[in-house]
């Protein structure tokens, strides 16, 4: 295995640079005709990373955006890392000389937290349609109470689900790849 230098440096952050060193198997290296990638993130939420995965290989580590490095366009790409919802596989273009990859972060906690909304706000729409289908008491005397709690419930659960679906929309991982000019 040999180890390779990558060399990044952040954008929003002045006068820092950083290497990174990527673990690489001997034979996947890419070739001179390969492109150049320059990977960066629009906003940054957890430790992001650009992995890789040949056919039949796990994903491994490639570096931790920004950064720009030769990439081989035979490999799967991903964008990943702790407090990063993991983005889709995506490729890169195979005749360009240079790429961009543009990623647009989305937050494991933020995902969670459209996961909880919505199986809350089922859970109390689904109160709500219990309430509405309770028989009146033959003791208590004619209300609506019961139908406005019940309605209430039901509206107040659908709208947490609503909040929960929207969080969950707004918490996917967005990536595009797009040949660059030099």
């Amino acid at each position: 295995m040999r180890v390779k230098p990558a060399a990044f440096a952040l954008a929003s952050a002045p006068a820092f640079a950083f290497a990174v060193l990527a673990a690489s198997p001997a034979g996947a290296e890419p070739a001179a005709r390969d492109p150049i990638v320059r990977a960066t993130v629009r906003r940054v939420v957890g430790l992001p990373v650009l992995e890789e995965r040949s056919a039949g290989s796990p994903w491994r580590t490639v570096c931790i955006p920004p950064c720009e490095l030769r990439l081989a366009v035979s490999d799967e790409y991903r964008i990943a890392g702790d407090g990063v919802v993991d983005s889709g596989p995506f490729e890169l273009p195979a005749a360009a000389e240079h790429v961009r990859v543009e990623a647009y972060l989305g937050s494991t906690q933020l995902r969670g937290l459209g996961t909880g909304l919505a199986v809350g706000g089922f859970v109390f729409a689904a109160a709500g349609g219990a309430i509405l289908l309770l028989p009146a008491s033959s003791r208590a005397p004619a209300s609506d109470a019961k139908t406005v709690v019940g309605a209430g419930f039901i509206g107040m659960g659908l709208l947490t689900v609503a909040a929960g679906v929207v969080a969950w929309i707004l918490s996917e991982t967005r990536v595009t790849v797009s040949a660059e000019a030099r």
